[in-house]
């Protein structure tokens, strides 16, 4: 028996990786139990923490995750509504995740005023 090669996967180089393109590898591929949720919830929360640090407004974000979501073909004319309900949660979180929680009592547009 000869021995095979040793192939080792390639290397992700850091100016390779793209936080879009991370955004909607994690949107195509995640469920709807509740580990994916909280895994898709993480990631959009890291994105819009990376995204503010950076200077990003929040409605530059909430058109990066749209975008990303309507890329891995979860959001759009062909939405299910499952599909559509899970689009809300990630745009709710990222607007949450950026201005944080709304105030007890306040309705959720109150947060716009701040």
């Amino acid at each position: 028996m000869t021995p095979q090669p040793h192939h080792s996967p390639p290397v992700l180089k850091l100016h390779d990786w793209s936080p879009r393109r991370s955004l909607v590898a994690v949107f195509r591929h995640s469920g709807s139990s509740p580990g994916d949720v909280a895994a898709v919830r993480a990631v959009v929360r890291a994105y819009v923490d990376t995204q503010r640090r950076l200077g990003a407004r929040a409605e530059r974000i909430v058109v990066d995750l749209e975008d990303a979501m309507r890329a891995a073909g979860v959001d759009g004319d062909n939405a299910t509504p499952e599909e559509r309900r899970f689009a809300g949660s990630v745009i709710e979180w990222g607007i949450e995740q950026y201005y944080g929680p709304p105030d007890e009592g306040q309705p959720p547009n109150a947060r716009d005023a701040r």
